[in-house]
């Protein structure tokens, strides 16, 4: 009887340690669920601010886009006119020649998001790869549209000094390009005859031909914001986790 008594409760012990393997199971499934739950949070929330800063992005680029093809457009106008120097309204062309060789542009959206996360790796918690390498390569792409408008940039600051000294009218007459105006007959007959030189037309075709690279570039950099925005807007409707 005393040897029955000492028997080992084996079925109870099994079924006590099935308890507490399946508590734990249970609780390491909670810790998991959990953290995934707060991984996708940290994802829709990286995501909402990008497609916030993109979006401002897109609309500065766009603008930017505008502004060049303008530019552009005027110096080939002003190229245009050299044949038909009679017919100019003056007044319109000085504020033309003021925006070919004295003005440029620069264009520099908000990246405070994209930048924070390229520092500190929060590049690697979005899900989709392809929006990962487009992000990666957004900024490669955003360097070079500004190394184009870096180039308009010096070419404008030797381009006005050039123009100093090229023009056929007095330096008084050129101060009139920080102001309103209204152009007197003097000085639109300067303007004819500075229109007809040989550095009038070189300048403007420098500027016509750097502009149409800052025009091509734009596009092209319209084209990289329009893909990462539509990634964008895909991740967040499917959930902004993993597929």
């Amino acid at each position: 009887g005393s040897v029955r008594q000492q028997q080992i409760p084996w079925a109870r012990i099994v079924a006590e340690g099935s308890v507490i393997v399946v508590s734990i199971l249970l609780a390491l499934g909670a810790d998991a669920a959990w953290e995934a739950r707060k991984e996708l949070a940290q994802e829709r929330n990286l995501l909402t601010g990008l497609l916030e800063e993109f979006r401002e992005t897109r609309a500065i680029v766009a603008d930017a886009a505008d502004r060049h093809e303008r530019v552009f457009r005027q110096t080939a106008l002003q190229m245009a006119a050299y044949d038909e120097r009679t017919s100019l309204d003056p007044t319109a062309t000085w504020r033309t020649l003021r925006l070919v060789y004295f003005e440029y542009l620069t264009t520099h959206p908000k990246s405070g998001v994209l930048d924070g996360m390229l520092s500190t790796g929060e590049l690697d918690k979005l899900s989709d790869p392809a929006l990962r390498t487009a992000l990666a390569g957004w900024p490669r792409r955003f360097r070079e549209f500004r190394e184009q408008e870096a180039v308009i940039e010096r070419w404008v600051l030797v381009a006005g000094p050039e123009l100093y000294r090229a023009a056929p009218f007095s330096r008084q007459a050129l101060e009139y390009f920080d102001g309103d105006f209204q152009v007197t007959t003097p000085f639109a007959e300067d303007l004819h005859l500075f229109l007809g030189t040989e550095d009038a037309k070189n300048l403007a075709a420098a500027r016509a031909l750097y502009e149409w690279h800052a025009v091509r570039d734009a596009g092209r950099l319209l084209d990289a914001v329009d893909g990462i925005l539509e990634l964008l807007e895909s991740e967040l409707e499917a959930g902004g986790g993993p597929s």
